[in-house]
């Protein structure tokens, strides 16, 4: 009849949508409530109308390798990368002897940089906001070469430089405002935990699509 036939991807009963297709809840529920080779009603779409036949049906577990290892590759030599890396950190530590200056010499790819001052909230130039980089430098002792600390982009070795004891005076005159500011953000999030959770159990059955066709 001159009508194109197109064959989507694969999806799950819980997929929000189909592939080539879009989001259309009373596609994915025909496909699940019928066998292969049904044939559906004609759907409404985004793109127009589509009268679907189920073509494969596919059991539920673990997809073959073979489907999803281009996926799992970059994830894969992405870790591969930083367990050479975290061992290579550990190297330099034993080799430099207590000494960052010298690890130049150990390995040219490597870099020593100085990062300034910073406290428990600030974002470290060159780093972010690392928060176990943060969390090493604040409970290591001066000259002292830390162990390898995992970064978004490989693995660190931190040395303290100097420590600046926390000021009691200004920290007591700004007490209260501090105590306001922590109990606001715990009442929001108590309220906004207490609303989740409301949704989780309620019993809800959306049935908007009978209503709008997609």
């Amino acid at each position: 009849m001159g009508y194109n036939v197109q064959e989507s991807g694969l999806f799950s009963a819980d997929a929000n949508s189909i592939p080539g297709i879009g989001i259309n809840k009373r596609l994915v529920q025909f496909a699940f409530d019928n066998s292969i080779n049904s044939v559906s009603e004609s759907f409404r779409v985004q793109q127009g109308f589509i009268v679907a036949t189920i073509s494969e049906v596919r059991e539920g577990g673990i997809r073959p390798f073979d489907e999803v290892k281009d996926q799992i590759k970059p994830n894969t030599v992405r870790e591969k990368k930083f367990d050479n890396a975290k061992l290579l950190a550990k190297d330099v530590r034993i080799e430099v002897n207590n000494d960052l200056r010298t690890v130049n010499q150990v390995d040219d790819r490597l870099s020593v940089k100085n990062t300034g001052r910073f406290n428990a909230e600030s974002s470290i130039p060159g780093i972010g906001k690392n928060y176990a980089f943060i969390e090493t430098a604040f409970h290591s002792e001066p000259d002292v070469i830390s162990d390898p600390i995992k970064g978004t982009a490989g693995y660190y070795l931190v040395k303290v430089v100097s420590k600046t004891e926390v000021d009691t005076s200004a920290y007591s005159l700004q007490s209260t405002t501090l105590r306001n500011n922590i109990l606001q953000q715990k009442k929001q999030y108590i309220i906004a935990q207490w609303l989740n959770d409301l949704k989780t159990q309620a019993d809800i059955v959306d049935n908007r699509y009978l209503f709008y066709g997609y």
